[in-house]
């Protein structure tokens, strides 16, 4: 049995407990631009709710709608579902009182940027075990159940059980048309939450959101076959995505990361070392991206959930920078369709006019799993992905 094959059977086996029934899977066409469905699911009566998650509430769509109450003691709790240990050493380069860290809150306080409104030093202290993190947190939300949002702008419960898992894997092994399911792997390092698929492969969210992730900007920009290509990662959390692209494309590939969190810019440092991808990931501080863009090619900004958690005047500095770069296309993943800030007081404002403002015109808006409406609405963390280009 192939691995498509054994995959599908086993996400019957486990759908089959919650109404829902997979009738079909097609290997992606390596065609570029090739979109047959490649996952489809029959639902049965009762089956929906029950996959879907516990969540129903009307709240507005977000990642921080349900957070779960924080262990008593969560910079030594080894988080529940993690794979391996932390490595030796790990304690001290990650401390919380690490000189490093504390030289970069010094130099980000007051900075245009580093404005927050979701990423309180509150939240911080509350969810985020540094030498943790890569556990579900508010960098990469793997455990919990949230509302997501339909593309009305209407609330979606979402579940993140073994059964979403696996149907967001199942689709994921079948628009892979750069194998980098396997190719990348996934290892729970640093507590990440995982999920095994069978015949030896584990698959976590890290990996599943990059495989999609890549695969949107190699499908609309040709990343996979440049041969040199420099992105910027703005609010690049722990290097998540600048690692795996940097492993994914080792030859042409350099990231560079930066972020307006003091500890995503250390975990960042630690990390890409970490995996040995530094000299094509590069992390560039906060007070120094300015200097480092006039010395750069990028083409190509990123940026994951990272815009719609940040106040208006904090994106309106990361766009003005970009304009004067002058970097042609500009990636956001967001839970809405429509894309709005997150202010102090609660409002959340339209950053379109702002786009607008700086020469950035709508390209291309996809669902995260564009392929199958069942996937939107059943795989793990369902999203949208939005593509600017900026006009001359």
């Amino acid at each position: 049995m192939n691995s498509g094959a054994s995959l599908a059977a086993r996400v019957n086996g486990v759908l089959g407990r919650f109404g829902v029934r997979l009738v079909r899977v097609d290997r992606a066409s390596s065609r570029r631009g090739a979109a047959p469905v490649e996952v489809e699911v029959e639902e049965r009566p009762g089956g929906a709710d029950t996959l879907g998650g516990a969540v129903a509430s009307a709240a507005p769509p977000s990642r921080r709608t349900a957070s779960p109450e924080p262990a008593a003691h969560p910079r030594e709790a080894r988080p529940d579902g993690a794979s391996a240990s932390v490595p030796d050493g790990v304690r001290e380069a990650l401390a919380a009182d690490h000189p490093r860290l504390l030289e970069l809150r010094h130099r980000y306080a007051g900075h245009p940027a580093s404005g927050s409104s979701v990423w309180s030093g509150e939240l911080l202290a509350r969810e985020l075990s540094l030498q943790w993190f890569r556990r579900d947190n508010p960098y990469l939300w793997q455990a919990r159940d949230f509302t997501a949002s339909t593309p009305a702008g209407d609330p979606l419960p979402a579940g993140a059980a073994e059964v979403n898992y696996l149907l967001s894997a199942c689709y994921v092994r079948s628009i892979d048309r750069l194998g980098l399911l396997d190719r990348l792997g996934e290892d729970g390092a640093f507590g990440a939450h995982t999920v095994a698929i069978g015949d030896g492969v584990i698959v976590s969210r890290d990996l599943l959101d990059s495989v999609l992730e890549i695969d949107f900007l190699d499908r609309h920009l040709g990343i996979s076959t440049r041969e040199t290509l420099e992105l910027l990662d703005i609010g690049a959390g722990y290097g998540r995505l600048a690692h795996r692209i940097a492993a994914a494309l080792p030859s042409s590939a350099h990231v560079l990361c930066t972020d307006a969190i003091a500890e995503s810019t250390f975990l960042s440092e630690f990390y890409l070392d970490h995996r040995g991808v530094a000299d094509r990931a590069e992390v560039v501080a906060l007070d120094e991206i300015e200097e480092r863009l006039a010395g750069a090619a990028v083409t190509v900004a990123v940026n994951v959930h990272s815009f719609p958690e940040c106040p208006l005047d904090s994106i309106e500095w990361w766009l003005a920078l970009l304009a004067r770069h002058d970097v042609a296309h500009l990636f956001i993943v967001a839970n809405e369709t429509s894309l709005r800030s997150s202010e102090p007081d609660g409002r959340r404002l339209s950053i379109e006019p702002l786009l607008r403002v700086h020469g950035y015109e709508p390209a291309v808006l996809e669902p995260k799993y564009r392929l199958s409406e069942a996937v939107q609405r059943h795989g793990i963390y369902p999203a949208y992905y939005h593509l600017f280009r900026r006009r001359h």
